[in-house]
């Protein structure tokens, strides 16, 4: 993510961001809701885009949280930062005591487990600082580790983005890696494994905060390959996921059904390859067609390549018709 190297020197020196800063006050909020589907014709979405998109949210209260602060002390000056804000927050987060960073890179805390957004207030005065939070106590536990699909983890507490599920569903662009294609487990926006098998989120409690909006955790795969540019602004208009732009969604959900290989899906695949206007999403839908394989998969196939214009999305469907001619030849053995 090239918008987090561009300011790389102002994430390890907190004073180049805001030269005025003597303090930091870390906060944390439970966003909780339940985990993931496990139904397969649902799309898996991560756990904190089930909500209007935190951003807004927890701005609007560290504002407030800094109104209030300043109404008591007017010559007390600072900023609000969320993650978009070039600051190491973990780390910060880390040093205020709230908690500590697991084998998953994710700051986890006793109360909430790792399931909490973070916020900051830079003020320009010296406070009475915690005691940061030196204890690791994810002891010798690796199920974060073990559990990852895509092997995302070279060692513990170290993250391979390339890897990363929740990277590749909503930050990257482009066609998604041909060995991770069939390792997503169904996810179509972030990825939350890791936290939920992660011991200590056992035990986690709901969100008393209303994050949730209608319909947003439990989203059909198939209608959304249908979901035209105008309805998914509507419909994801205050949400994360919007983040992820309707080519990207798409494109993830062609990975999800190609994964669970439901023939009902078939036809919802097919008009994606012959009329998205998207190259991606043909591509990658050519990809979930020679994953279900059968008649109807391969004549729509041998149909497209003859009138598809882009190289890429050509050379996907012919990989797509071989892998069907594979399928078939080994049924028929």
């Amino acid at each position: 993510m090239r918008w987090m190297e561009n300011r790389a020197d102002e994430r390890g020196d907190i004073s180049k961001y805001y030269p005025e800063a003597k303090s930091v006050i870390s906060l944390g909020l439970n966003y909780f809701t339940g985990n993931a589907s496990s139904h397969p014709d649902v799309g898996k979405i991560s756990n904190y885009a089930w909500g209007d998109d935190y951003h807004d949210l927890i701005k609007s209260r560290l504002y407030n949280l800094l109104s209030e602060i300043k109404s008591e002390y007017p010559k007390i000056n600072g900023i609000v930062c969320v993650d978009t804000s070039p600051i190491m927050e973990k780390d910060w987060a880390q040093k205020a005591g709230l908690g500590w960073i697991g084998k998953h890179t994710n700051l986890i805390t006793r109360d909430y487990g790792s399931w909490i957004f973070l916020g900051e207030l830079i003020l320009d005065i010296e406070l009475k600082y915690d005691k940061p939070f030196n204890d690791d106590l994810c002891g010798t536990c690796t199920a974060c580790l073990d559990a990852c699909p895509t092997d995302a983890f070279p060692e513990p507490y170290v993250l391979d983005s390339n890897k990363c599920i929740s990277y590749l569903t909503i930050e990257h662009r482009g066609d998604l890696p041909t060995e991770l294609e069939n390792k997503l487990s169904g996810w179509i926006y972030g990825c939350d494994i890791c936290q939920e098998v992660c011991p200590v989120n056992e035990s986690a409690s709901p969100s008393k905060t209303a994050f949730g909006r209608s319909g947003t955790s439990l989203v059909e795969l198939i209608p959304l390959l249908s979901m035209t540019q105008d309805e998914f602004s509507v419909f994801f208009k205050s949400s994360p996921i919007k983040r992820a732009k309707l080519v990207g969604l798409q494109r993830n959900v062609c990975v999800a059904l190609g994964n669970i290989r439901d023939r009902a899906a078939v036809p919802a695949l097919v008009r994606a390859l012959h009329e998205s206007e998207y190259s991606l999403v043909r591509s990658h839908s050519a990809w979930a067609l020679g994953c279900m394989g059968g008649s109807v998969a391969r004549g729509s196939l041998l149909d497209a390549i003859t009138i598809e214009g882009d190289a890429e999305v050509r050379k996907e469907i012919l990989d797509a018709l071989n892998a069907i001619d594979l399928l078939s030849l080994h049924s028929g053995m």
